[in-house]
């Protein structure tokens, strides 16, 4: 642990930024703590005409200047109680070395294989709490969860206790069985929530490297399928997975050798890279950071977006991948946001903000992609979801697996790849058997 400066920040507001295509710029909070200054973007444009520096709040003739200069008060008023009320910091390792309890190796009776799953649960639910991943109610429904998989253990277990080194999938299998037999249990998603804790303290032992990722895999996705997939001939009644062929996706490539304009040539990057990035997710894409590419390995960790987790597998990246990141490190235009969409110094720990910056950037890169697509005359709508599903599908037909295909996606479970690619793992299995059923002996 380490003594915070509680020194109370001493700020103020300035427009920082270029203007942009309407002459407005960004409203910056920018305040002095410990021995520097910190810049904290407000997400706010406004036309500079309308920004008093000296009053340091934008002029009443602009016609959100109450609220905006109401929120700004705010915000800084929330960032001097956050510096008041902190006393102690205590970085992520240190806090999970203290609410695990994890001792040196040197102790032979501290070895991670013999702590009990349930034990570990608790600690695992807790610091993930404390760190504020989920809130207090998401945290006690967690808990009572992870109690009822103690009570499990202590009456109906037949055999020892779960720990690390006897974990299996009978265990659950069993565990599954006790709420529909004995705790009457009807509903699937019901039971499938209180499997959540349990595996989540399995793949936080695996990317804390206390548990082999092998011992885990069957364990983690053993979730009940909750709804029968239906495959249909006619599917005019359901969402369409759209995607481009194998064909289509090299004319698409080599029409966009010859854009003209920049923008387009950018955002196609960015298309290019979600497909060579194994379908990696436009809000990844949007908040892809150079930390998070592995140059020498070519290879890619980030935390997920959607799922607030990080895939289960290194995103491998291919020529086409690796091109253009050398590309863009030339460029040089963020030296923090790989393709540049957001500031150097936006806080993607701000939920709402982010939340907001995804919504724009998405719309404006999903019209140019829509733009392009029509111009190239390709017979669909291209999105940047388009290059997520263009490589799922190819892999599908290349014959990758279901369960591998899911990790590269980052998927909860094979039940979310299943149900969104179901036509197309039907006419695999068609082909597939079609093939066997056509050898000759």
């Amino acid at each position: 642990m380490e003594k915070v400066n509680q020194q109370i920040p001493q700020g103020n507001y300035v427009l920082l930024n270029s203007p942009n295509s309407k002459g407005e710029r960004c409203i910056y909070l920018r305040y002095f703590v410990d021995g520097k200054y910190v810049k904290r973007s407000t997400d706010i444009w406004i036309d500079e005409d309308d920004w008093d520096g000296d009053r340091q709040e934008v002029k009443g003739r602009n016609r959100y200047a109450a609220r905006i200069n109401n929120y700004l008060s705010t915000l800084y008023d929330r960032i001097r109680t956050q510096m008041l009320d902190m006393r102690v910091r205590v970085t992520y390792e240190s806090l999970s070395a203290l609410l695990l309890g994890k001792k040196r190796k040197a102790d032979p009776d501290s070895a991670i294989e013999e702590q009990g799953l349930v034990e570990y649960a608790h600690k695992v639910n807790d610091l993930f709490y404390r760190s504020n991943k989920y809130g207090y109610t998401t945290w006690y429904n967690k808990k009572k969860y992870i109690e009822a998989f103690e009570r499990f253990n202590t009456h109906y277990l037949k055999g020892p206790k779960p720990t690390f080194d006897n974990i299996k999938v009978s265990i659950f299998d069993e565990y599954v069985r006790y709420r529909f037999d004995v705790l009457k249990n009807v509903s699937k998603e019901g039971i499938n929530k209180t499997l959540v804790p349990l595996y989540a303290a399995l793949e936080y032992a695996a990317r804390n490297g206390d548990i082999d990722q092998k011992t885990i895999a069957p364990i983690v996705n053993n979730y009940l399928i909750t709804r029968e997939t239906k495959y249909k001939d006619d599917t005019s009644g359901e969402e369409k997975v759209k995607y481009l062929t194998p064909d289509q996706m090299i004319y698409f490539h080599d029409y966009c050798k010859g854009l003209r304009s920049r923008h387009a040539r950018d955002i196609m990057d960015m298309f290019f890279f979600s497909f060579y990035a194994c379908g990696l997710r436009c809000s990844d894409i949007i908040t892809l950071e150079w930390k998070h590419i592995d140059f020498a390995r070519k290879i890619l960790k980030k935390v997920q977006v959607k799922t607030k987790r990080m895939h289960d597998v290194d995103i491998p990246l291919g020529d086409g991948a690796m091109e253009i990141l050398e590309r863009w490190k030339r460029y040089n235009y963020n030296d923090r946001f790989v393709f540049n969409r957001l500031p150097e110094d936006f806080d993607t720990g701000n939920e709402r903000q982010l939340f907001m910056a995804r919504n724009a950037k998405d719309k404006g890169i999903n019209r140019t992609l829509a733009t392009i697509s029509r111009n190239a005359g390709l017979p669909i709508t291209v999105t940047m979801h388009v290059a997520r599903h263009s490589f799922a599908v190819m892999s599908i037909n290349n014959g990758m697996s279901v369960y591998m295909l899911s990790k590269l996606l980052g998927h909860s479970s094979t039940v979310a790849t299943e149900k969104t690619y179901a036509q197309f793992l039907k006419e695999k299995v068609k082909d597939d058997v079609k093939s066997i059923l056509d050898f000759k002996m």
